[in-house]
């Protein structure tokens, strides 16, 4: 048997939500949905999920987020894959969670 010699564990379960950044900064920008749409050459539709984490931000959205919020692809790409990968440890957490109540 392994002991740990020290114990990682962050608190994953803060994870910032990409979609509420981009409405804080179209709000200091002063920027409304329909052009922020427009700017970004997406649909409104698209755009909504976007904000609401239905739709992922890959590489080519980042780079138009840079565009139109003035703030760099990097921090868009690094923050949509620390939510994506809070989400998939919480489900990970939810997992285990129900498969020690099925055994226990």
């Amino acid at each position: 048997m392994s002991k740990k010699l020290y114990s990682f564990e962050p608190d994953w379960e803060n994870k910032a939500i990409p979609g509420d950044s981009i409405i804080e900064r179209m709000g200091d920008i002063n920027l409304s949905r329909t052009d922020f749409a427009r700017n970004m050459g997406y649909s409104t539709k698209h755009i909504y999920k976007i904000i609401k984490s239905e739709a992922s931000i890959n590489e080519d959205t980042a780079l138009k987020l840079e565009k139109v919020l003035d703030i760099p692809a990097s921090f868009w790409m690094n923050l949509e894959g620390n939510y994506r990968q809070a989400l998939a440890r919480e489900q990970e957490k939810q997992i285990l969670l129900v498969d020690a109540v099925q055994i226990g």
